[in-house]
């Protein structure tokens, strides 16, 4: 059986919408067993990791103040999320 067996999005999701990577660099996704390529998906750029992490100030802030806090802190923020 040739062709796709079901329909994936490859790009990136940044800022909630999905887009190919800035450069357009795709990687190319092997089938183990066949070593035939079954899909090709975007290779994020430094830029597309910079997009993503400016696409959503808030976390970043969190993030920020989570790595300053003090351990017993940061283990019940981790031990909230779960």
């Amino acid at each position: 059986m040739k062709g796709p067996i079901i329909s994936l999005r490859t790009g990136l999701y940044i800022d909630g919408a999905w887009r190919t990577a800035s450069d357009g660099a795709e990687i190319e996704v092997l089938d183990p067993a066949s070593e035939e390529v079954i899909a090709s998906v975007a290779s994020a750029s430094v830029e597309d990791g910079l997009a993503a992490v400016e696409a959503d100030p808030p976390r970043t802030a969190r993030l920020g103040r989570y790595r300053t806090a003090p351990g017993a802190q940061r283990s019940c923020a981790r031990l909230s999320s779960s």
